[in-house]
């Protein structure tokens, strides 16, 4: 039975494309709108699921990417917080 679970989707702008990446699979896509790089992260999704065909291909890329594996399902790596940090970059950036 297939379990239906949320992951975080990151959007950017990007040289005038949108990015979308998930640290959750290490996955990232771009489309030329907010909804072309939607749909193009969903494909994306179901071809990384299709690339990892058995459960053992599956759990090993999954805990690498920092899942946990509870009885007979997987979890995603928690958001904790996200901040916006302050930087200095370099005087001739």
């Amino acid at each position: 039975m297939n379990k239906n679970i949320q992951i975080p989707v990151n959007f950017y702008e990007e040289g005038g494309l949108v990015i979308a990446t998930s640290p959750a699979l290490e996955i990232t896509t771009q489309g030329e709108s907010f909804d072309d790089a939607k749909k193009n992260f969903e494909e994306l999704v179901s071809i990384f699921f299709e690339e990892y065909d058995t459960e053992e291909k599956l759990s090993k890329v999954l805990l690498e990417c920092g899942w946990s594996k509870e009885v007979k399902t997987y979890s995603p790596p928690k958001e904790i917080g996200r901040i916006f940090q302050n930087i200095t970059l370099p005087q001739f950036a």
